[in-house]
C-alpha cells in the first residue's frame, strides 16, 4: 500500500462521484464500485460550501494496493482514521472515507497508449475545520515534516495486513529485456524525455554497468550532467542533452545509486519480479521492526498533538519547547490539551452533557435529515406551518458540543447533532422541526425557507440514496436479496454450471478489461467451471459480483448474454492484449515528427489567413486610391464610392473569416484524432509495407463485430477458434496480386485491379469463384489456420474447393466429412488418371522399342503404310490438346507429366485430364515429345526436372569415366 497525500480547495464531491481519468472515456461508476468505510460525503461537502478562505479547504489521502483483492476493509479504514486523528475527539472533525473497487481491471489510455491496470484504492477526505472550535484544523502540518511518520503507518499498515510495501515493488514494469517503463510512485516514462529516458536506461542494461561512477560517466557522453542533493537520501542525476535548452531529471528509481549498483542479474531479477501477469493477493502478516513501533509511539503521544497544540508563530512558547527534554515535553502537551478542552468545552449546555450515546446516534442521523442529505422515502411535503416541533429547541447551536460520541456502529465518523452553525459560514436552510413563524412582524409562514422533513432521495447509479455507510448497508442488503432470488430461476442456475469460463474471461476482457492470464479456470465437484482469484474459487455468478463488483442486474445480463453466445456457437471472442512494446515504442519516437506536422498545419493556415486578409485590404486601398484620383468625380461622389468599396471590403473580410473558422474547425478535426486511431494507422502503414507483425498488432486492436456471417458468404475458417493470439499474420504476397490493408485489419487481394480475396483475420472471403481464387484463398487460409478448415458458403462453393484442394495437392481436413468424401474421392480420380498416363507412356515406350527392332530386322523394304493411320490419328489428338491448353498456377504450382509437344513459344505437358502450356524461357533445354518432365512454380519462378534428359547425362558421364 502506499499512502499519497494531497490539499484542494473545492470539487472533491464531484471528482468522487463523476471523476473522469484521463484517457478514459468510462464514468466513475462504470470504471469503479464506491464502497463507503466511513462518514457522509454530502455532510462534508456542505461544510465545505460553509468555510471561508482562499488556502485548502480540505485534504485528499489516496491510499494504493497493489493487491487485485483486498479484504478487511473497514477495519483498515478505522486504522487509518485512528492513526490520522489520533489527538482529536469524535466532534471535532469531520471525515468522509470509500474504497474504490475497479470494474474495469484494464485499459490502454486513449492519450498515451500506454497499458494500465486497475488497482482497489482507498479515498480519504478530511475537512480541514475543526467543528468544535470552528478554526483550521490540519492534522498532518506540513507534511514533509510529518513524512517520517506517515512513512511509518505506511508500513507498519502493510505488515499488519501482509500487503506488499513500495519499498519493496518499485512499480517497475516491461515487456522484454530491452523495453521496461517505470512507473515508481505514479512517474511513467512519458512525453519528450521518454525516448531519452528509456535509451539510457536500455543502455545501462546493455553495458551491465553497475557502478554508479560508470553509469555517470555514460550519462556524460550524452550531454551536461549535474548531481542533486548529492549526498542527501534523495540524490539523483540531471542531464541536460547537447543542444538542449532544458535539463532532464532522472529520479525514477532504476536510475539511483541502489538500482544501478545491483549486479546484472538481480537488476534482472528485480524487474521482472514486478511484471509477472499473476493475480496480487496479501501474504501473511509480518512483524514491526523495533524502529516502526518507535515511530507510531512517538506521532501518537507527540508529533501528533505538536502539530495540534503548537504553533511556531509563539516563538516564545515554541523555542522553550524545543529546549525542554522529553518529559517536560510531554507535560507541556498535556496541559496545553487541557487547556485547549477546558476553553472550548466550557460553554456546553446541561441538556447537551447529559444527552445519552443514544440521542447522540439521534442526532447525527437527524443532521442529515434536517438538511436533506439522507431521506427515506418521497412523498409530498407537509403543508402549512402547523408541523410537529413539539417543544424541542430550535435555532443554530454550536455543532459538536459536549462530552465525545462513542462510535455510532459503523458510522464512526458521522458525528453531531441535529443542526449546525458556524461563526461566518453561509446561510443554510433550517431544520424541519423549527417553528412556522419565526419572529412576530411576519406575516407569512417560513416554511419556504425550510427543506422537508419527508422529502425523497432519489436512488443513485451506485445503487444508494446516499454516500453513507447507512445507505452502503442498505445497498448491500438489497443487493445480497437480489442475486438469492434471481439465483433460483432455472435459467440462471444452468448457466452458472454450465457456462465456459474461459469464454466469460475472454469476453470481459474485451468489455471490463480482465487479464485472462491472471486467472486459472478449474472444475468444481458438480462439473462447473471455477476461476481462481487468488485464495478464492469462484463460479461465474459470484466472479462477476464479487472480482468485479457489477450490480446483480449487470452481473445476470452477462449471464444470459454469455451463455447466449456460447449455446448459439458464436465464436469466441479474442482475449484484450497489450500493445507490442516495439511497435508502440516505434510509434511514439514518431509523435515529435507528428506534432511539428501539426505545428506545421496551424502555422500555414493562419499564414494563409493573415495572405488572404491582406490582398482584400490591399485590394481596398487599391479601389480607394483609384477613386481619390479620378477627377471625373464629386466630392459627394467620391464619398460614395469609397463607402461602396468599404462594404465590400468588410463583406469579404467577414467572408474570409468564416472560411478561416470552417477550415480552423476541420483541421481541428482532422488533428484530434485518439491516439489510438493514430497507432492503427501507423500500423495499417507498415502492413501495407508488408510488416507481418504490424498486421497481428492491427487486428488485435480490431474491435469485436456483432455481425454474423451470411449463408451467401463464400468464405474459409479455422476449424477450431485458436485461444492464442499470433504474433504474427501473413501476407500473401505473388507478383500478379495486390494487397491493400486496412485500418480495421482487414486485407483485401487484387489480380488486375478486380477483388478476389479478403482476409478479415477469423475468415478468408472469397470474393470471386474461379480455380485460381479459390486455391489461394484454401492456401492462405492454410498458412494462417493449419490444416484443419471449416468452409461456409454455398453448396456449390464447398464442392468447387474440395475438389481444388485435392487437385492442388493440398494437405488440409475439412470439418464437413462429405467434403472430405469429394476430395477423396477427386484424389483418386486424379491418381487413376496419372496411373493411366504411365500405363500408356511404357507401352508406348515398349512399342517403340519393338517398332525399332522390327525395322532392323525386316530391313528398308518394309513399307510403314499400316502404320500412317495411327500416327495421323496421335497428331490430331495432339493439335486438339494444344487448342485445349490451360496456363500454369505460378504462384505455387506443380506440374508432372509427359512432354505432349514443343514449339516456338510453348512447352505443352500432360498433367492429369488437363494440357498445361509453359512458356519455353524456363526450359535451359528443349524437351523431346514423350520426356518425363515436373515443373514446379514458386511466386512466378519455376524450377524445371527434366528426367529424361538427366538419366541421358548421367549415361554419358558415366561413359567418359569408362563404366
Amino acid at each position: 500500500m502506499l499512502i499519497r497525500i494531497r490539499g484542494g480547495t473545492g470539487g472533491i464531491k464531484d471528482y468522487l462521484e463523476e471523476g473522469h481519468k484521463q484517457g478514459m472515456e468510462l464514468s466513475r461508476d462504470e470504471r469503479d464500485e464506491r464502497i463507503v468505510l466511513a462518514g457522509d460525503l454530502d455532510v462534508a461537502d456542505q461544510i465545505i460550501q460553509t468555510m471561508d478562505g482562499k488556502g485548502e479547504l480540505y485534504i485528499h489521502g489516496t491510499f494504493a494496493f497493489k493487491e487485485d483483492h483486498v479484504d478487511r476493509l473497514e477495519e483498515m479504514a478505522k486504522d487509518i482514521e485512528e492513526f490520522i486523528f489520533s489527538a482529536y475527539d469524535k466532534d471535532e472533525y469531520c471525515m468522509y472515507m470509500e474504497a474504490h473497487i475497479p470494474r474495469v481491471k484494464s485499459y490502454t489510455n486513449q492519450k498515451t497508449g500506454e497499458f494500465v491496470e486497475c488497482k482497489p484504492h482507498i479515498h480519504c477526505l478530511i475537512v480541514k475545520k475543526n467543528l468544535l472550535t470552528g478554526q483550521a484544523l490540519d492534522p498532518f502540518g506540513l507534511v514533509k515534516n510529518s513524512e517520517r511518520h506517515i512513512d511509518a503507518f505506511q508500513e507498519s499498515f502493510n505488515n499488519k495486513y501482509g500487503l506488499a510495501s513500495p519499498k519493496e515493488n518499485r512499480r517497475i514494469e516491461f515487456t522484454d529485456a530491452s523495453e521496461m517503463i517505470s512507473r515508481y510512485k505514479g512517474d511513467t516514462f512519458e512525453g519528450q524525455n521518454k525516448a531519452l529516458r528509456g535509451d539510457i536506461l536500455e543502455t545501462m542494461l546493455s553495458k551491465n554497468i553497475e557502478k554508479y561512477e560508470d553509469f555517470t560517466a555514460l550519462l556524460a557522453e550524452r550531454g551536461n550532467v549535474i548531481t542533486r542533493n548529492a549526498g542527501k537520501p534523495n540524490e539523483y542525476l540531471n542531464i541536460t542533452p547537447a543542444g538542449a535548452g532544458k535539463g532532464v531529471n532522472l529520479k525514477d528509481y532504476v536510475f539511483s545509486r541502489e538500482f544501478v549498483e545491483l549486479p546484472a542479474a538481480e537488476k534482472q531479477r528485480h524487474l521482472a519480479a514486478e511484471v509477472q501477469r499473476k493475480y496480487e493477493v496479501a501474504g501473511e502478516a509480518r512483524r514491526d521492526p523495533a524502529y516502526l513501533t518507535q515511530q507510531l509511539q512517538d506521532w501518537h503521544q507527540t508529533r501528533a498533538k505538536e502539530v495540534k497544540y503548537l504553533n511556531s508563530g509563539d516563538r516564545k512558547t515554541y523555542q522553550a519547547y524545543r529546549q525542554a527534554t522529553p518529559e517536560q515535553r510531554q507535560q507541556m502537551l498535556a496541559e496545553r490539551e487541557q487547556r485547549f478542552y477546558e476553553k472550548h468545552r466550557k460553554d456546553t449546555s446541561h441538556e447537551q452533557e447529559n444527552r445519552s450515546r443514544t440521542d447522540r446516534a439521534a442526532g447525527a442521523d437527524r443532521f442529515g435529515r434536517d438538511y436533506g442529505f439522507k431521506q427515506p422515502a418521497g412523498t409530498e411535503r407537509a403543508a402549512g406551518p402547523e408541523r410537529a416541533a413539539g417543544n424541542r429547541q430550535f435555532g443554530l447551536e454550536p455543532f459538536g458540543q459536549g462530552t465525545p460520541p462513542q462510535s455510532l456502529n459503523s458510522v464512526r465518523t458521522l458525528s453531531g447533532v441535529g443542526v449546525v452553525s458556524f461563526a461566518k459560514g453561509a446561510e443554510v436552510l433550517l431544520p424541519d422541526h423549527a417553528p412556522g413563524k419565526l419572529e412576530h412582524q411576519r406575516a407569512e409562514p417560513a416554511d419556504g425557507l425550510r427543506r422537508p422533513a419527508d422529502r425523497h432521495a432519489a436512488v443513485k447509479p451506485t445503487g444508494r440514496q446516499a454516500d453513507n455507510v447507512v445507505s452502503q448497508l442498505a445497498r448491500d442488503q438489497r443487493e445480497a436479496r437480489q442475486a438469492r432470488s434471481a439465483g433460483r430461476q432455472s435459467d440462471i442456475q444452468e448457466a452458472k454450471h454450465k457456462l465456459d469460463a474461459r469464454r466469460l474471461l475472454a469476453e470481459l476482457s474485451q468489455s471490463h478489461g480482465v487479464i485472462p492470464e491472471k486467472y486459472e479456470v478449474t472444475k468444481a465437484k458438480d462439473g462447473s467451471d471455477r476461476i481462481k482469484c487468488g485464495a478464492r474459487n469462484l463460479n461465474v455468478s459470484d466472479f462477476l459480483t464479487k472480482e468485479l463488483s457489477m450490480p446483480w442486474k449487470d452481473a445476470e445480463k452477462t449471464l444470459r448474454e454469455s451463455y447466449g453466445r456460447q449455446t448459439g456457437r458464436q465464436l469466441q471472442r479474442d482475449h484484450r492484449q497489450e500493445p507490442r512494446r516495439q511497435l508502440w515504442a516505434e510509434f511514439q519516437a514518431g509523435r515529435g515528427e507528428r506534432q511539428q506536422l501539426r505545428t506545421r498545419q496551424w502555422s500555414d493556415l493562419r499564414t494563409t489567413n493573415t495572405e488572404r486578409l491582406a490582398a482584400i485590404r490591399r485590394e481596398f486601398d487599391a479601389k480607394k486610391s483609384k477613386i481619390q484620383r479620378d477627377p471625373s468625380l464629386t466630392v459627394a461622389q467620391r464619398r460614395a464610392a469609397t463607402s461602396v468599396a468599404r462594404m465590400d471590403k468588410l463583406m469579404k473580410e467577414a467572408a474570409q473569416r468564416a472560411t478561416y473558422k470552417a477550415e480552423s474547425a476541420k483541421l481541428t478535426a482532422a488533428q484530434r484524432v485518439p491516439a489510438t486511431a493514430q497507432y492503427r494507422d501507423f500500423l495499417a502503414d507498415k502492413a501495407q509495407a508488408g510488416d507481418e507483425h504490424a498486421l497481428a498488432e492491427l487486428r488485435r486492436m480490431k474491435p469485436e463485430q456483432a455481425e454474423k456471417a451470411r449463408d451467401t458468404d463464400a468464405q474459409v475458417t479455422a476449424a477450431e477458434p485458436t485461444r492464442e493470439k499470433q504474433d504474427r499474420e501473413p501476407i500473401h504476397r505473388a507478383p500478379a496480386i495486390t494487397y491493400q490493408v486496412h485500418n480495421n485489419g482487414d486485407v483485401t487481394y487484387q489480380r488486375a485491379g478486380k477483388d478476389m480475396l479478403r482476409d478479415q483475420g477469423k475468415a478468408v472471403h472469397m470474393l470471386q469463384s474461379d480455380n485460381q481464387t479459390i486455391e489461394t484463398g484454401l492456401r492462405l487460409a492454410q498458412q494462417k489456420f493449419g490444416s484443419k478448415l471449416a468452409l461456409s458458403g454455398p453448396q456449390d462453393f464447398q464442392e468447387k474447393a474440395a475438389r481444388i484442394a485435392a487437385e492442388a495437392g493440398l494437405k488440409v481436413e475439412f470439418t464437413d466429412q462429405r467434403l472430405n468424401k469429394i476430395m477423396r474421392d477427386r484424389s483418386a480420380e486424379l491418381a487413376a488418371d496419372k496411373a493411366r498416363e504411365q500405363e500408356a507412356r511404357r507401352l508406348g515406350q515398349e512399342f517403340a522399342k519393338q517398332r525399332e527392332t522390327a525395322s532392323k530386322g525386316e530391313g528398308a523394304a518394309k513399307t510403314p503404310a499400316p502404320r500412317q493411320a495411327p500416327e495421323k490419328a496421335t497428331e490430331q489428338d495432339v493439335q486438339l490438346a494444344i487448342k485445349n491448353s490451360k496456363p500454369p498456377y505460378t504462384e505455387n504450382g506443380r506440374y508432372s507429366g509427359p512432354v505432349r509437344a514443343v514449339d516456338g513459344e510453348f512447352v505443352y505437358q500432360s498433367h492429369g485430364r488437363d494440357t498445361i502450356r509453359h512458356e519455353r524461357k524456363h526450359f535451359s533445354e528443349a524437351p523431346k515429345t514423350g520426356d518425363q518432365v515436373q515443373v514446379t512454380y514458386n511466386q512466378g519462378r519455376a524450377t524445371v526436372k527434366n528426367q529424361a534428359q538427366e538419366q541421358a547425362k548421367r549415361q554419358d558421364l558415366d561413359k567418359g569415366h569408362g563404366l
